[in-house]
């Protein structure tokens, strides 16, 4: 953010570009099915995501940011995953 102020750059609402990482954990306890005899692995990942955040106006702001990780099942499988954010945000 520095960088933006020094080139006179609007950094309200936390305007700048970012590194983050998403960190998830889906338990089995939470999966809901309506057939019999179907089981649920737990699963949990990271995604290290870079992303943009703007000012359209005084109180609104446009977010988005693009990540690919990996993610983990309690049955020992393991894939590539991917997170795409859109967000628009309106302060009060």
């Amino acid at each position: 953010m520095n960088k933006r102020i020094k080139k006179s750059k609007n950094v309200n609402n936390n305007a700048a570009n970012y590194i983050s990482a998403e960190l998830f954990f889906v338990p089995n306890i939470l999966t809901i099915t309506n057939r019999d005899n179907i089981s649920y692995n737990k699963s949990f990942g990271i995604i290290p995501k870079y992303g943009i955040r703007r000012n359209i106006s005084k109180r609104m702001s446009f977010e988005f940011a693009l990540g690919l990780g990996y993610a983990w099942r309690d049955d020992g499988d393991s894939s590539i995953s991917g997170a795409l954010d859109l967000k628009f945000t309106y302060s009060f």
